[in-house]
């Protein structure tokens, strides 16, 4: 059994009323998948998110959230993360990040999902006990995604030197 954080996204509730945001029902089906396969899924998101999981952590508030967000109706949704929304992402990437650290003991013991990118990314970011992200199993958007850029990648323990001294890794 493995430990698996599956990180929601700040701009929605990870539930079945947001079922047009693919994010979100990448993070839903994610839990649900390895919830049922027998692993320790513990979701981190908004207040409200009620995905199959052993473990729901609000870590953010509905309302918290409502001030920026809501749920968009028949429009698109807000996905933005800078100007007025940046204070929010922020905030969002430190609770996330405060919820890991207090669940998390030694940081290869599990894997985190970032379904997303962004402030998912920035939480995940550095651990202070570790020399590189190289021991911290981090599960990204993949390389052809608007959120994936280089400057937000998070490294993962499956990066290794080929023969030929390239690095060979797999980003999910």
């Amino acid at each position: 059994m493995m430990k698996v954080f599956v990180l929601g996204v700040p701009h929605t509730q990870t539930m079945r009323a947001f079922n047009t945001c693919a994010f979100t029902m990448k993070a839903w089906y994610q839990c649900q998948m390895l919830h049922r396969r027998g692993h320790e899924v513990i979701h981190i998101g908004v207040e409200g998110s009620d995905p199959e999981c052993t473990e729901n952590v609000a870590a953010i508030s509905r309302d918290e959230w409502a001030k920026f967000y809501s749920h968009p109706g028949e429009k698109y949704y807000t996905t933005q993360t800078d100007g007025n929304y940046a204070p929010y992402q922020v905030l969002y990437a430190s609770r996330v990040r405060a919820a890991l650290d207090a669940r998390l003991s030694r940081p290869w013991e599990a894997i985190i999902a970032c379904t997303w990118g962004d402030a998912q990314i920035a939480a995940t970011r550095a651990w202070p006990n570790l020399s590189s992200n190289r021991e911290l199993v981090t599960a990204t958007p993949g390389p052809n995604t608007a959120f994936s850029k280089p400057t937000l990648g998070c490294t993962s323990t499956t990066e290794r030197k080929g023969s030929t001294g390239a690095t060979a890794g797999t980003t999910w």
